[in-house]
């Protein structure tokens, strides 16, 4: 036999890696903050295969290459709480090595699965309220890891939306899907007002949540992207250097994409929610006045000196 056919029989015969399947339907900053646990697990040998929420499959694929199971906000995945596992979920679980579902401490989960001769089923909640550690570190000891740096998204996700590159502009989110986390729409306004006076352009991204206030925010003369897919919201975020925000996903995103700029905590607390990624500082805004605040985003945004919009940051290479 050639080398090479020697070549290609033990490339053949090599052994595949093990199938870890995560069942994961927290929402866009939820799986963010999963991320780097997962790239742990992954880094440690396991071949990850994602369930996810429809709207995040094509970004977790980004993230994560590979192959994916049943949506995990569809109706194979609600099978899990019924008699019978719908045929599309139990083919994705055969053969597994190890099997976690963010579904709650459930028996019959455990149950359903285990019947299909996977003995490696551990269960977990999705991370939720206060706690003693960020939540990534949570995940990734749910896990049995460490938490991996965050990966980056992969720019084919990216290429097909239209969002040329913005050198000075600051895309700032007001929104965010609990409304007591949100800061005052007010003193987003006098952010994005003090950027444009120092020489910068403003996009406000406005989200579902904020459909009620575009009207609001045309008037303030600023440009307004809403109605915009998670992909071409993404695209915007990447375009522009900087980036303010709420406690949202949309603010773990901008950390994903390794935006700078400044993310705002109310009740929540930065140590255990703020983004990964990128340079985003963390300022709560509860019992500090609106004008000190701004002022604070700002420095943050422009650093010492002039107080003018800095040069854009050179982006690092893929």
């Amino acid at each position: 036999m050639s080398a090479r056919g020697s070549d290609s029989c033990a490339r053949s015969t090599a052994p595949r890696a093990a199938r870890a399947l995560v069942v994961f339907p927290g929402a866009l900053g939820d799986l963010i903050l999963l991320v780097p646990a997962l790239a742990a697990l992954r880094g440690a040998g396991q071949r990850i295969e994602l369930s996810v929420r429809r709207a995040l499959a094509d970004l977790a694929r980004a993230i994560l290459p590979g192959p994916q199971g049943p949506a995990a906000d569809g109706a194979a995945v609600a099978s899990f709480f019924g008699a019978a596992l719908d045929p599309a979920l139990a083919a994705w679980l055969r053969g597994a090595a190890r099997v976690d579902a963010w579904l709650g401490p459930d028996d019959t989960v455990r149950r359903h699965v285990r019947a299909l001769g996977v003995d490696d089923v551990r269960s977990h909640r999705v991370e939720r309220g206060d706690g003693d550690v960020h939540a990534t570190i949570a995940y990734a000891r749910a896990l049995g890891v460490e938490p991996a740096p965050m990966p980056r998204v992969g720019a084919h996700w990216l290429a097909g939306a239209a969002a040329p590159s913005r050198p000075r502009a600051l895309v700032v989110h007001p929104g965010a899907g609990a409304r007591a986390k949100r800061w005052t729409a007010e003193g987003f306004r006098a952010v994005a007002d003090a950027w444009r006076e120092r020489g910068g352009e403003t996009v406000v991204l406005l989200g579902p949540a904020e459909e009620n206030d575009v009207g609001w925010w045309r008037a303030t003369g600023h440009e307004i992207a809403a109605r915009l897919d998670l992909r071409d919201a993404a695209a915007l975020i990447a375009s522009a250097p900087w980036y303010v925000g709420n406690d949202s996903g949309m603010s773990h995103l901008a950390g994903l994409l390794a935006r700078r700029g400044a993310v705002l905590f109310g009740p929540t607390r930065a140590a255990r929610w703020r983004p990964l990624g990128g340079s985003l500082a963390a300022l709560h805004w509860p019992d500090v006045a609106e004008t000190d605040l701004v002022a604070r985003i700002v420095t943050t945004l422009t650093g010492c000196g002039d107080g003018r919009v800095p040069p854009s940051p050179r982006r690092r290479s893929s």
